[in-house]
């Protein structure tokens, strides 16, 4: 690779969308506005697009800070895009929580990292001939 040191790509898995404020109802909106704070927000984009239909789309910088200008900002695109709830990232509903009640219906999209072959060969090989102390 272009760093000198093996690279690998790491695909998720997305399981079904669950209530940010009930993890127990599971996705039923008639249409999603969808918002990330991700480093590759495209292909959760995607993801979500397999979820239902997307009335819009807001990619936030990669590890941004919820407050309440910003979740103000979120409400306004989603009430402007016609959508009926909103779609984020488990990553980002971590750091939602506290905005539950403002948001409304928010929906979690969870992802499950699957490894590879190679990677789990490659973790394999360097964990060879190592032993607990």
């Amino acid at each position: 690779s272009q760093f000198g040191r093996p690279v690998f790509e790491v695909p998720f898995l997305y399981r079904r969308p669950y209530l940010l404020t009930d993890a127990r109802q599971v996705a039923g909106a008639p249409s999603y506005f969808v918002f990330c704070g991700l480093a590759d927000p495209a292909s959760f984009l995607t993801a979500a697009q397999k979820v239902g239909p997307v009335r819009g789309f807001w990619a936030l910088p990669d590890h941004v800070r919820y407050r309440p200008g910003l979740i103000k900002k979120i409400k306004q695109a989603q009430e402007r895009a016609g959508a009926a709830a909103l779609l984020t990232s488990t990553k980002d509903a971590v750091k939602l929580l506290p905005f539950g009640r403002e948001l409304g219906p928010c929906y979690v999209l969870p992802a499950e990292a699957c490894l590879g072959k190679e990677l789990k060969n490659f973790v394999w090989e360097r964990l060879k001939g190592h032993t607990r102390a």
